[in-house]
This record gives C-alpha cells, sequence and structure tokens, in this order.
C-alpha cells in the first residue's frame, strides 16, 4: 500500500479505508490500481518488465507447475492456440 501512496497519493486514504472492509485480495488488487494510476503508463510498463519472472517446478504430487508474471506484451509469447493452452484443455464435470 506504501508504494501506491507514493506514486498516487490522493489514494491514500481511501485504500487506507478501504482495508477495514475489503478482503486482503480486493485490497491487493485497488491498491496496484491506485499504483498504475499514479505512475505513468511507461514507468508502469518499465516496473513490471524489470520484475518480471517465469518458474517452472514439479509439485509433491509429481504435477508440472508454471508460475509467470510480466507485461501484456510478454504473455503474447505463450500461445493460446496450442493445444497444451489451459484454456483448449477439455473441462471437467
Amino acid at each position: 500500500m506504501a508504494a501506491a501512496a507514493v506514486a498516487n497519493p490522493s489514494a491514500e486514504h481511501a485504500l487506507i479505508d478501504r482495508a477495514h472492509t475489503a478482503s486482503f485480495a480486493e485490497l491487493r488488487d485497488e491498491t496496484l490500481r491506485a499504483r498504475a494510476h499514479g505512475e505513468d503508463r511507461d514507468a508502469t510498463l518499465r516496473r513490471i518488465h524489470a520484475a518480471r519472472r517465469l518458474r517452472t517446478w514439479t509439485g509433491a504430487e509429481g504435477a508440472w507447475n508454471l508460475s509467470a508474471r510480466g507485461t501484456v506484451v510478454d504473455g503474447a509469447f505463450v500461445p493460446p492456440d496450442d493445444p497444451r493452452h489451459p484454456k483448449n484443455r477439455p473441462k471437467r464435470e
């Protein structure tokens, strides 16, 4: 929340008030939006790009896992038409 208040001082009081009623996930999302709103778009993209990551691991039950974070442009390199892409897998019922 501190980074959002520095980037967007006008949002500080609203975020503090919201912290009393919002879930952690809601507050995190609102804080990130406030931070991005307080920065210029290029600064936001540079910050996200600098913190980009890609991690893979095998979990305890033997499942392969992938976690990634980056800009929308970085995400465009994940081919959505690949049959292994999660959106192309059959839904379990």
